[in-house]
């Protein structure tokens, strides 16, 4: 199910939040996507009643450096092997 995942948090400057485009993986694990960092992560979240919110300090379980972000948008269709593939760097070889 695509979702949107919220990180939150309190600094100097006050509250702020980050949104990201991801998908539930079950109850407590998305996945989810950080454009800026052209990031692929896996994290535990919780449902607060609103939203899915990371648990912000958590380890994440992976962040991967991805070339193509667009498979979130499809995730739900792709096989096991097919996200494996995008989830894995590859370097062109000559």
């Amino acid at each position: 199910m695509p979702i949107t995942i919220v990180t939150k948090g309190v600094d100097v400057d006050g509250p702020w939040r980050i949104e990201y485009a991801g998908t539930l993986i079950d109850e407590h694990h998305a996945i989810y996507v950080d454009t800026e960092f052209s990031l692929a992560v896996m994290e535990c979240v919780n449902f607060d009643g609103t939203e899915y919110v990371t648990t912000y300090g958590e380890p994440a379980i992976f962040d991967l450096k991805v070339d193509d972000l667009s498979f979130i948008n499809n995730i739900r269709d792709m096989s096991a092997v097919e996200l494996l593939q995008k989830l894995i760097r590859h370097k062109e070889t000559q």
